[in-house]
C-alpha cells in the first residue's frame, strides 16, 4: 500500500476562520474560530482531498494549501468579508 502524506495548510491576514477538511477515510472534519496559521497532516492511500476556510472577520485574506509528501498540489486564496477559499485534488 502507498501510503501518503497530505498536509492541508490554511494562512492570511484575517487571522480568523472556519475550515473544512476530508478526512483519510473521506469523512468531513469541521474546525471552527480557528486562529491562523493553521495545519493538519493525514495519512492517505488514495481519495479526494479537500481543503476549505471562510474568513471569520470583515476583512482580510485567506489562503489555503495542499501538500502531498512535501510538494504543493493546490493552492487557493481569497480577499474580502467572509470569503472563502478552497483547494482540492485527487489522490491517487
Amino acid at each position: 500500500t502507498n501510503i501518503k502524506s497530505v498536509k492541508y495548510e490554511v494562512t492570511g491576514t484575517s487571522g480568523l476562520v472556519s475550515i473544512t477538511i476530508y478526512n483519510s477515510t473521506g469523512g468531513i472534519e469541521q474546525f471552527n474560530d480557528v486562529t491562523t496559521p493553521w495545519n493538519k497532516t493525514i495519512n492517505m492511500k488514495d481519495g479526494f482531498m479537500y481543503v476549505s476556510a471562510q474568513n471569520q472577520r470583515d476583512r482580510g485574506s485567506v489562503k489555503v494549501k495542499i501538500y502531498v509528501d512535501g510538494d504543493l498540489v493546490k493552492e487557493s486564496s481569497s480577499e474580502g468579508e467572509y470569503c472563502i477559499a478552497t483547494a482540492s485534488d485527487m489522490l491517487k
